[in-house]
């Protein structure tokens, strides 16, 4: 009967030398190694400003599934508080972007560059 610890080696003779080295059979399971799996989280947007009633907030930009020409409306969480996240988790950050009021009038001032997983903002027109 074998012994227990010996149970899945198998002696091999090596070549070299004529001794026998114990080599690990590759039938048992290494021990300790486990898959990483990395998980892309969405960017989203948060732009925190009241727009008045029966206005509502667009975001363009060029990543992402946006673009310059025409905006996606975003969704209105509470009050002031506005959102809009991408459908894409593999492209999530490194990209530019304007929000819009009513899809017409421009947030002053330069691009946004979204450079992490969520971005708050505070637009002013």
């Amino acid at each position: 009967m074998k012994n227990s610890l010996l149970q899945g080696f198998s002696p091999k003779k090596s070549k070299a030398t004529n001794s026998t080295v114990v080599r690990k059979n590759k039938r048992t399971p290494s021990v300790g190694k486990t898959k990483k799996t990395v998980v892309n989280k969405p960017t989203t947007v948060v732009a925190n400003i009241d727009v008045g009633f029966g206005n509502r907030l667009f975001i363009r930009g060029n990543g992402c599934g946006l673009t310059w020409d025409k905006g996606i409306e975003m969704s209105l969480v509470n009050g002031n508080c506005w959102k809009w996240e991408s459908k894409d988790p593999n492209n999530t950050t490194n990209f530019e972007f304007k929000i819009l009021l009513n899809d017409e009038l421009w947030s002053t001032g330069d691009n946004y560059l979204a450079n992490k997983a969520t971005m708050e903002i505070t637009p002013v027109f």
